[in-house]
């Protein structure tokens, strides 16, 4: 949902006439705003944030929204006049570690960090047993990482976490924030602690994968159609179909061996090296054919890992010694 901005319209001697529609979402509408100046009200919540900002006479986006409570406590600041209505609500989602977007319904949306606690994610795999994927992409790198973090609250004083172990394999790569809206420096330094532990290290990432709509069943489909930004995901993938062998066993469990005791491994049996990611929604883009006869979802994604809960018993987010703690 969102609405027309431009009818453009082009004509040929042929009579051959074509309409082009340019339209824009509700980030569009706040993009063009400017506030007036007041004070925000110390110790809210991102959530009540934003909405006061909404809720606005200069703004008057009164309806139309769907925004979480927010974690992190922010602080009272003066806004000045004439300051874009989206980059401050952006400010704002960023001091929480959360995203602002527009929803799939149109409506202005707030996640915050904390979301998708609890939430059941939709699963793609390669194995038969969850919705099937025309194309994966894959990256392995040091794109995202970060071992000395900085962050600075308006006022505040600059916090900075380091570690070590990543800078000595890979020297000192810095991320910087400033100008955050917390309500105290320990908050920022929860941020700069959380950032550099879980950035610290190369990441293998799925960052896209493509699906045909055509070719799924009516409720994979409804399924696929239901996901928006920060929407959780899992996704595996066997690359080329390609694993290591597995050992015969005997009856009694014991590997089977050669008279010289050597294993013998069984070509036919091999069980392929599964890639698995816990990920989040961040884009989401169709391509429909004329008459609808191919529809393609490309869903663009991120890390769970990097705004997960720590769960206790869980495989991927209650990993001992390894898993990093939400702040």
């Amino acid at each position: 949902d969102g609405q027309v901005e431009d009818w453009n319209f082009e004509y040929s001697p042929t009579g051959r006439s074509i309409t082009v529609i340019d339209a824009s979402d509700a980030l569009a509408a706040l993009a063009a705003m400017e506030l007036d100046s007041f004070t925000a009200t110390a110790s809210q919540l991102p959530g009540a944030r934003i909405n006061a900002v909404l809720d606005r006479s200069e703004v008057a986006f009164t309806s139309n929204r769907n925004i979480d409570n927010g974690v992190s406590t922010l602080q009272g600041d003066t806004v000045n006049s004439g300051t874009n209505v989206l980059q401050y609500l952006q400010l704002v989602a960023k001091s929480d570690y959360g995203t602002l977007f527009a929803g799939r319904d149109g409506r202005i949306t707030f996640k915050d960090r904390h979301s998708n606690a609890g939430l059941t994610a939709v699963d793609f795999n390669d194995t038969g047993t969850g919705i099937p994927f025309q194309s994966i992409e894959i990256t392995y790198g040091a794109d995202l990482l970060y071992n000395r973090v900085s962050i600075t609250r308006a006022g505040g004083t600059e916090q900075v976490k380091d570690d070590a172990t990543s800078q000595a394999a890979y020297r000192i790569r810095s991320l910087s924030q400033s100008g955050l809206l917390l309500s105290s420096d320990a908050l920022a330094e929860d941020l700069a602690q959380f950032l550099a532990s879980t950035l610290a290290q190369p990441q293998l990432r799925i960052t896209s994968l493509t699906v045909e709509l055509a070719a799924l069943t009516q409720a994979q489909q409804d399924q696929i159609l239901a996901l928006d930004i920060t929407s959780p995901v899992d996704v595996t993938f066997t690359p080329n179909n390609v694993g290591e062998p597995t050992l015969l066993e005997a009856e009694n469990g014991d590997n089977l061996t050669t008279e010289d005791g050597v294993d013998l491994e069984s070509e036919a049996a091999d069980l392929p090296a599964a890639i698995s990611r816990n990920c989040v929604v961040e884009g989401i883009s169709h391509s429909i054919t004329a008459g609808g006869t191919s529809h393609v979802v490309t869903l663009h994604l991120g890390d769970a890992l990097f705004t997960s809960l720590f769960i206790l018993d869980d495989a991927e987010f209650g990993v001992l010694d390894d898993d990093v703690l939400a702040f």
